[in-house]
């Protein structure tokens, strides 16, 4: 069987605006490490040879770095598939308009949502859920196709149907489970 190299997953910055407790990130701006676009890119045409289809970036918040749009553009422009994992506070569609990115298959945005409402907003802040599930939609409804990634953590499991309940009016195409970093959190 031969080997190939199908998806590199990106995190461009570390920097985002909210402190999730699982999470690695949430640095300031000040304090806040940026990937080299240039390099990754010089990277990414190397690997093209091993078969590469698919860059994943995510973050911190990668909305936060504004280059992300430009290189999103030119990574679709070169016919790779690209996801772009997102907390969901930022206004994903119009920047993507900005930069005339048009819907397309190759594109994908995962929305992250730690569990059902009072979970999510506990861990993430106040009313962030329901900012999380807007911009689903109108990622859903511009792109017509959205993924919601949640994180497993012990509460979970308390009100999972519920859960599910809400994403399947949201109509995601793809839920993804993924373990904390913290492990305290880990079911």
């Amino acid at each position: 069987m031969k080997v190939s190299l199908e998806t590199i997953c990106v995190r461009i910055t570390n920097q985002c605006n909210l402190s999730c407790s699982h999470c690695r990130a949430g640095l300031p701006a000040k304090a806040a490490h940026k990937i080299d676009l240039e390099q990754l890119h010089y990277f990414i045409s190397k690997a093209k040879s091993l078969g590469l289809k698919h860059i994943s970036i995510s973050g911190g918040e990668p909305t936060l770095d504004k280059r992300i749009w430009g290189f999103t553009k030119r990574l679709l422009d070169e016919n790779f598939y690209v996801t772009i994992t997102t907390n969901g506070t930022q206004d994903i569609i119009s920047s993507l308009d900005r930069f005339k990115i048009c819907p397309t298959p190759f594109l994908r945005i995962n929305i992250s949502l730690d569990g059902y409402e009072t979970v999510n907003d506990k861990i993430r802040g106040e009313g962030l859920y329901r900012k999380a599930k807007y911009t689903a939609r109108k990622v859903k409804q511009w792109l017509g196709w959205v993924g919601i990634n949640t994180v497993i953590t012990n509460n979970i499991l308390e009100k999972i149907d519920e859960f599910i309940q809400d994403l399947n009016q949201l109509q995601i195409n793809q839920l993804a489970l993924i373990t904390p970093v913290k492990q305290e959190h880990l079911i």
